[in-house]
């Protein structure tokens, strides 16, 4: 018998429609990126939320920041962190996330994309 393929690395998830999701608000600081000329705090009501480079809703000049560094989800009635396989990682409060593992937002929290951008993301109340 020929041998088993071997098991492929996953791909990611095909892009879905931004959407409103009622009642759910983050806010975002963003704490330190090289080059940013845009707003301090964005509030962001609708998922999926791209943060990278390059064609994402938070464009950042960082070269260390992937095209498509990171994905903000809401699902289960959680935001989650979702890294895109970025080059030089996505952390959270100093612990790394593995590409492509949603991973849910308890609270505040600092996410650290490379070695120089830091981000401050806080759900708020409606």
């Amino acid at each position: 018998t020929p041998p088993s393929p071997a098991p492929s690395a996953p791909s990611p998830p095909a892009p879905q429609e931004t959407q409103i999701e009622p009642g759910v608000r983050l806010k975002l600081t963003i704490l330190e990126s090289p080059d940013y000329q845009g707003p301090p705090q964005i509030q962001i009501t609708q998922f999926p939320f791209l943060i990278g480079r390059s064609q994402t809703h938070l464009v950042l000049a960082d070269k260390q920041v992937s095209r498509q560094h990171l994905r903000l989800e809401y699902r289960q009635g959680r935001v989650h962190i979702v890294d895109l396989e970025s080059k030089n990682k996505t952390f959270i409060d100093d612990t790394p996330v593995p590409p492509f593992k949603p991973v849910p937002i308890e609270g505040p929290c600092t996410l650290r994309l490379g070695h120089r951008t830091r981000l401050r993301i806080e759900p708020q109340d409606e």
